[in-house]
């Protein structure tokens, strides 16, 4: 696979999905266009004889002393892992490691050569997998990369240029699901709506972080779904910042309902965890129901705020519908650890 070659599609073509086949004729770049929410696609000789200032070949801040390490973590993940690992290989990273959960499928058999570390991770959770790849990374900077995530050569240099830019501890990226028919739609609705580039409270998967930063304050491993914001709530108290870059990482694989419900399920309970942090540290009433109000906020008002047509009402039954499953499973964290 040609990672550098992947672009970004215009924002109807995004939100109703794509092959990645399509993206791969000849090389391209992003342009992201913040007040329309529109990304679009432009051949890199095109787009630099416009003077684009979104665009950027290497630059003098990318520098051979600066390193980034990726860290993968796996489990069944044979659909998507080579192409994966095949796009953060082109994309020239110093190194690559694998921390596999115990995968029963192929994984590892296509995984084979893609990566220089493998690791095997006792299934303690995702903190304490990421954790394991953290501790033998040599880069300067560490990415953490998800399993089903594809990125350019482009794309990993522009959230480096931005981690330095911004000053910041962690740089975010912005994601985009292929998948085709309403859901894909839907889905990328959501994230165009409601992650724009700048700054930001936290930054979650792919992420890129300064080593020494991360090295020295790693995942809580009690925070089995709520791992990257309770890293960044600490990070922040300690005065670091956070920035969500323009580059657009693609998440490939399936996008169907049964995904859906366990994303948003994960994230109820991750608003379980961080409720109950925020109760252990005696939180003041104010910051407890900001946390109660947080899912009907990011999920619905904000979506709802980036309507921008009558077809985007379209949209308001799916952003309705991940707003109920990640109250409900909130709610029934909270029943079942009640009962034990």
């Amino acid at each position: 696979m040609q990672s550098s070659q992947v672009g970004h599609l215009g924002i109807n073509q995004a939100i109703g999905g794509c092959k990645l086949s399509t993206l791969r004729a000849m090389p391209t770049v992003s342009i992201l266009d913040r007040k329309s929410k529109t990304v679009t696609l432009c051949h890199l000789d095109s787009a630099e004889a416009k003077g684009s200032p979104r665009v950027e070949r290497r630059t003098d801040q990318l520098k051979n002393n600066l390193k980034v390490s990726a860290v993968v973590c796996s489990l069944n993940s044979e659909d998507t892992i080579t192409e994966c690992l095949g796009s953060l290989r082109d994309s020239g990273v110093h190194e690559i490691i694998l921390v596999d959960g115990g995968s029963k499928d192929k994984t590892l058999t296509k995984a084979e050569g893609l990566y220089d570390v493998l690791l095997k991770d006792p299934g303690l959770g995702l903190g304490f997998a990421r954790n394991l790849g953290v501790r033998v990374s040599t880069g300067t900077h560490i990415l953490n990369f998800g399993s089903d995530n594809v990125a350019s050569k482009l794309t990993i240099e522009l959230m480096l240029n931005r981690l330095i830019e911004s000053e910041s501890a962690a740089v975010g990226a912005l994601t985009r699901v292929t998948a085709p028919g309403y859901l894909g739609r839907s889905i990328n609705f959501w994230r165009v709506t409601r992650f724009q580039a700048g700054y930001a409270t936290v930054v979650g998967t792919p992420s890129l972080f300064v080593a020494s930063v991360l090295s020295q304050n790693l995942f809580d491993t009690t925070r089995k779904f709520s791992d990257d914001g309770e890293l960044c709530d600490r990070l922040s108290e300690l005065g670091h910042s956070f920035y969500n870059s323009e580059a657009i990482v693609y998440e490939i694989g399936r996008s169907n309902w049964n995904e859906v419900l366990g994303r948003w399920r994960s994230y109820g309970v991750s608003d379980w965890e961080t409720f109950c942090g925020l109760q252990e540290k005696s939180a003041p009433a104010s910051r407890l129901l900001k946390s109660i109000a947080h899912p009907f906020v990011v999920e619905l008002i904000r979506p709802i705020r980036g309507l921008s047509s009558v077809t985007d009402l379209q949209y308001i039954p799916f952003l309705m519908a991940i707003t109920s499953i990640r109250y409900l499973s909130w709610f029934n964290t909270q029943r079942a650890r009640h009962k034990k």
